[in-house]
């Protein structure tokens, strides 16, 4: 329904910002580089980047998919050492909703606990 989505989008929003500001956090003070982007289609682009960590260790390639929209570029994917963000979190949803028959309601309120919105 219209108001399951509205929810969802909001929960959503918030699970991610919870689920990766710390991760984020501890590259807090590693240098980020992006090396380059490329084309892949009329609206998407792909900025190939690294963060540079300790002396001695490779750097984590992290690739940003972003798409044009409303003249603005935004982050629709994240891929981590070539491990796609959107796909695993996709996946991972489904099977809440698996678990809980199929039914949304199952799912967003899995969402509610997540994100401390009970």
């Amino acid at each position: 329904t219209k108001n399951q989505r509205d929810d969802y989008v909001v929960l959503f929003e918030k699970f991610i910002v919870q689920s990766y500001l710390p991760r984020f956090k501890d590259l807090s003070g590693h240098t980020f580089e992006v090396k380059r982007s490329q084309v892949i289609n009329a609206r998407d682009q792909l900025v190939l980047s690294e963060i540079k960590t300790k002396q001695g260790k490779p750097p984590i390639r992290i690739n940003w998919r972003v798409r044009l929209r409303d003249n603005a570029y935004r982050v629709i994917d994240v891929v981590v050492e070539g491990v796609s963000m959107s796909v695993t979190q996709r996946d991972e949803f489904a099977a809440v909703i698996r678990r809980n028959g199929g039914k949304i309601e199952g799912f967003l309120a899995s969402l509610r606990r997540k994100t401390g919105q009970n």
